[in-house]
């Protein structure tokens, strides 16, 4: 924030004074500047390699790579000059974010990876609902390019994985309590008319 303010201070001082009057020097300010951005630009390269450190990226590293993306954003928003294009961190260049290897994307395909693992180790005859389930929701938080990318026969295992699902007591107990019941009151004459509405036809399926 010095460096803006002596900035726009020399500027006001061009505008008044057309440059003849004394303007603040900006020697050590400008110094001082570039070592932090300097040390900004190492600390986010450390991220980068730290991550690639072994050539791959695996989903316990989706915490790192959302950091590193808010590390670079904030990076270009703040050392942007105005009218010139965005400058990246030395080292980490947006290929580095979402070329054919960057973070990004190997990230994102060990992802897609991990759904299809998941989903090919379901039981055929829907025996274990647990891990239906939570293979469902998995692929349902994959993005749209994600879900193009998974192997239709994974797909095909988990529609048919979701159809063989046998319902237990204990598992129409967990549904109804999780249902949700929608309940209206009409005035009909003299008399109110209740009347109750909820999804059940999975439970009737079943």
């Amino acid at each position: 924030t010095l460096k803006k303010d002596i900035e726009d201070f020399n500027a006001y001082v061009d505008l008044v004074q057309g440059g003849a009057a004394l303007k603040v020097l900006t020697g050590k300010v400008d110094s001082a500047y570039n070592t932090i951005k300097a040390a900004e630009a190492k600390a986010i390269k450390d991220a980068y390699d730290a991550i690639m450190k072994d050539g791959k990226v695996t989903t316990d590293e989706a915490d790192a790579v959302k950091a590193l993306r808010e590390a670079v954003e904030a990076y270009k928003a703040f050392y942007k000059v105005e009218n010139e294009a965005a400058t990246y961190p030395a080292g980490v260049s947006e290929n580095e974010l979402t070329g054919t290897k960057g973070v990004e994307t190997l990230l994102s395909e060990a992802v897609v990876k991990a759904v299809e693992e998941a989903i090919a180790k379901l039981p055929a005859d829907g025996s274990d609902p647990a891990a239906v389930k939570a293979a469902r929701e998995a692929y349902n938080a994959l993005t749209l390019a994600e879900r193009v990318s998974v192997d239709p026969k994974y797909y095909d295992k988990l529609v048919d994985a979701e159809k063989m699902i046998k319902f237990t007591a204990e598992d129409a107990k967990a549904y109804v309590q999780d249902l949700s019941i929608a309940v209206r009151t009409a005035k009909v004459g003299k008399k109110v008319k209740v009347t109750a509405k909820a999804d059940v036809q999975t439970l009737i399926d079943n």
